[in-house]
């Protein structure tokens, strides 16, 4: 199954011509990739459990997270001091 693909439009010149956000395009295409990368690890048996964070425009949060085998909550602080390592790298 894919995701719809969220186009967001802006005004190129002043003849009021629309064009894609090449920038954001790239990002949301790189998120949706991540994405899917993580489906694949989790069918694939390389990642065991996940959580991740959402952040909206508006600095409200949401979060997911799903397990395929039994996982401590050590485990999951662990990989969290991890993502929070390398999070300056990604941005």
């Amino acid at each position: 199954m894919t995701s719809p693909t969220v186009t967001h439009l802006v005004r190129r010149n002043d003849a009021g011509a629309l064009e894609v956000a090449a920038e954001r395009e790239a990002m949301l295409r790189d998120a949706l990739e991540n994405l899917d990368s993580l489906r694949a690890a989790l069918l694939g048996g390389r990642v065991k459990a996940f959580f991740a964070v959402g952040l909206s425009a508006d600095h409200s949060t949401f979060a997911w997270s799903g397990k395929t085998q039994p996982t401590t909550v050590l485990e999951l602080r662990g990989a969290w001091q991890s993502m929070s390592n390398s999070i300056e790298d990604v941005f």
